[in-house]
């Protein structure tokens, strides 16, 4: 029993020293990490217009082609590598991480947005349709629910 006591004894210092080795040095504390106080700690939801307006438009229409209706973890610095800067370009990447650093952000799905990019870039409704997922009637309602929200001057966003 004196010699199992003993080893626990020696044990234990020999964890506390590991530890303090271990340990920053005072004055070298690396700082908190803390998300910006404009966005919630967890799944930060931010409107596609709020999006696009920090990455730009064509940035916004990638993010939401490839992580749409996700929750997508912003860092503080991102690499070349990283899934953010190939989706959205090196200097997009950043302008989010500076914005959105260490939190997590839902990425809307911004049908409407993406509808009127191809639209604008002279796809058709069917194909239209076949790469956001909807009929191509859905596609026809997304144009006539921005063309009356136009004519009436709300601006209503629709991200689902």
């Amino acid at each position: 029993m004196r010699a199992l006591l003993e080893r626990l004894s020696r044990a234990s210092a020999w964890q506390t020293d590991f530890r303090e080795r271990l340990s920053p040095p005072a004055g070298n504390e690396r700082p908190e990490r803390r998300a910006p106080e404009h966005l919630e700690s967890h799944g930060a939801k931010l409107e596609s217009s709020e999006l696009a307006a920090i990455v730009g438009e064509d940035a916004m229409v990638a993010l939401a082609d490839e992580f749409g209706g996700r929750r997508l973890y912003v860092p503080v610095r991102v690499k070349e590598t990283h899934r953010i800067v190939r989706t959205i370009g090196i200097e997009a990447a950043q302008r989010l991480c500076d914005r959105c650093q260490y939190t997590v952000i839902r990425i809307p799905l911004a049908r409407d947005l993406r509808a009127a990019h191809y639209r604008a870039k002279g796809w058709s409704n069917a194909k239209i349709a076949k790469h956001l997922g909807l009929s191509e009637n859905g596609v026809a309602g997304i144009f006539k629910r921005v063309a009356r929200n136009v004519e009436s001057g709300s601006k209503v966003e629709n991200d689902g």
